[in-house]
C-alpha cells in the first residue's frame, strides 16, 4: 500500500510541498532512490549476517510509517519533503527480509500458496492505497489525510512484523529438542 502510493503521488507531493519545477522534482525522486538502494543494501546485509528478518521488517516500516506522518503533519514545507523522503527508504530496506521470511516457516506448496497470498494482498493494497489519496485529496484539497491513513496502515504492518518476531521466540521454546 506505501509502496504503490508513494510511487503514484509522490511527485504532485513534492511539488505541491516545495513548488519547484519538474525537472527538480525529478533530482529530488532520483536523490532519494539514490539513497534508497544503499539503505536496502545495508538492511538486506545485516538481516542475512544475523538471520534475523521480523525485526529487520517492523523497523524499516516504522521508519515508513513515521515519514507518511510527519510529511502529512508538516504540510507545504521543505522538511515534509526530507520526511516523505522516509517512505521508499523503510519500503525499500524491507523488501528483502520480507521476502525472505514466507521459506523460514512454511514448505513445498504451502510456500508457494503463501507467497501468492502476500502477492495477492499486496496488489490489492496496492490499488487501494493511491485510491485512498487521491479520494481524500479531492474531498479536502490535503494531501494529510490520506497519509495518515497510508501511514497508519505501514505502522499496522510493522507492528504485525514485530509481533512475528516474538511468536517466533515462543514457539521455539516450547519446541522438542529434536526439532529444534
Amino acid at each position: 500500500m506505501g509502496s504503490y502510493t508513494y510511487s503514484i503521488w509522490s511527485p504532485q507531493i513534492i511539488k505541491s510541498y516545495v513548488d519547484v519545477s519538474n525537472l527538480v522534482v525529478g533530482v529530488i525522486s532520483g536523490s532519494i532512490s539514490a539513497v534508497v538502494i544503499l539503505t536496502m543494501m545495508l538492511n538486506n546485509r545485516h538481516s542475512d549476517r544475523t538471520g534475523e528478518r521480523p525485526l529487520h521488517v517492523a523497523i524499516p516500516l516504522s521508519v515508513t510509517c513515521c515519514g507518511f506522518v510527519a510529511a502529512a503533519l508538516m504540510g507545504r514545507s521543505p522538511i515534509a519533503v526530507v520526511f516523505l523522503a522516509f517512505v521508499p527508504l523503510g519500503i525499500g530496506a524491507a523488501y528483502g527480509p520480507f521476502w525472505s521470511m514466507p521459506s523460514a516457516f512454511l514448505v513445498g506448496e504451502a510456500a508457494a500458496g503463501g507467497i501468492a497470498m502476500a502477492v495477492t494482498i499486496g496488489n490489492f493494497a496496492g490499488f487501494i492505497g493511491p485510491v485512498v489519496v487521491g479520494y481524500t485529496k479531492a474531498q479536502t484539497g490535503s494531501y494529510t489525510s490520506g497519509l495518515l491513513l497510508i501511514g497508519g496502515a505501514t505502522g499496522l504492518a510493522g507492528l504485525l512484523a514485530f509481533f512475528l518476531r516474538r511468536n517466533e521466540a515462543l514457539a521455539s521454546r516450547h519446541l522438542p529438542a529434536i526439532a529444534k
